[in-house]
């Protein structure tokens, strides 16, 4: 923030407050760079200067919070793009502490899922005498998840079809001609407990280098051509990531029948009734919860204020896939 682009945005004036001087930051960081990647550093349940709006970040902090899931590089590039390349849409206010975003509601967080219910490391299953397992066994574990979190099938996304046809050819395992239900439930929570971050022989959402840097050990056994047999060490180190993706966050459900519903990663202070949005400018979705109730996303926001409380992942939305959809479009007062 010390390039000259931000100049006209930042005024030297020692009487103002730590919080002024961060809002007017974030404000500059938003509108120099044409993005909302800066609500990234903001920290659920944070302890940051007195009277600091939601949506401004403690800038002492320098560790981000997309960083701890995976989602951004040690450069600064962002592998998730949920608003579709958009810019951000800021709306005027009457108080500098306020920010008006647009954007779209995705629905609210209608369920809580304690993903202790869904124990990942499934080591003590399976006889592991030769530290070896069979991948059907580590498929049946999520499978076997899925159903026991009762997830419903309509968290299901269209690119799960195509996710599962291509393992059933690449292992050889299933001879139907369409994966099961039971499946692509497994596939989505797979998926949705790593943040997309895991690699695929088909598809990886991160760079090679990147991913063969975070995950050494399965690196080496998809060099080796990915046997049917699983090394012990290859569990251990992706048990190990999803125990970090879920450090201070947990699982939920978003929207409900016969909207549209999505399995949900984000902070564990999120509660029953807080609405999911994608904002303008926003390489991720985003948790808002209305400062008076709100329980339709048809409802009208005038003179509705947010709160904002964290960045989310929301599985197969993450790459714009419903900015152009039936979804409500809105104003988003932040404060």
């Amino acid at each position: 923030m010390c390039s000259e682009q931000y100049l006209p945005y930042l005024i030297l004036d020692y009487t103002r407050s730590i919080a002024d001087i961060y809002t007017a930051a974030t404000r500059a960081a938003i509108n120099v760079e044409q993005s909302l990647a800066i609500f990234s550093q903001i920290r659920p349940s944070k302890k940051g200067p007195k009277d600091l709006p939601s949506w401004v970040p403690d800038l002492r902090e320098r560790r981000t919070y997309g960083q701890a899931l995976g989602l951004s590089s040690p450069e600064g590039k962002r592998y998730f793009d949920a608003s579709d390349h958009r810019r951000p849409h800021i709306v005027e206010t009457s108080s500098p502490r306020r920010i008006g975003l647009r954007g779209i509601k995705l629905g609210q967080v209608t369920r809580t899922i304690d993903p202790q219910l869904f124990r990942i490391s499934s080591l003590q299953d399976w006889d592991l005498s030769d530290d070896r397992f069979e991948l059907s066994n580590w498929r049946e574990i999520f499978r076997q998840g899925a159903l026991r979190l009762n997830l419903p099938s309509s968290c299901i996304r269209t690119q799960d079809f195509f996710v599962g046809l291509s393992d059933d050819i690449l292992f050889h395992r299933d001879e139907q001609l369409l994966p099961s239900i039971d499946k692509l439930l497994a596939i989505a929570l797979r998926r949705t407990l790593t943040a997309d971050a895991y690699p695929h022989p088909f598809r990886s959402r991160t760079p090679k280098q990147k991913w063969e840097a975070e995950f050494p050990d399965y690196a080496i056994w998809a060099m080796n051509g990915s046997s049917f047999e699983i090394p012990r060490e290859v569990v251990l180190e992706h048990d190990l990531y999803i125990a970090q993706v879920l450090h201070k966050r947990s699982l939920y459900i978003v929207g409900q029948e016969p909207d549209d519903v999505f399995l949900c990663i984000a902070s564990i202070d999120v509660r029953l009734g807080d609405w999911a949005c994608i904002l303008d400018g926003g390489d991720m979705p985003v948790i808002l919860r209305p400062r008076t109730p709100c329980s339709s996303p048809q409802q009208d926001d005038e003179g509705q204020t947010w709160e904002f409380l964290c960045e989310a992942y929301l599985d197969g939305i993450m790459d714009g896939e419903v900015i152009y959809s039936a979804h409500t479009a809105a104003t988003f007062i932040l404060d």
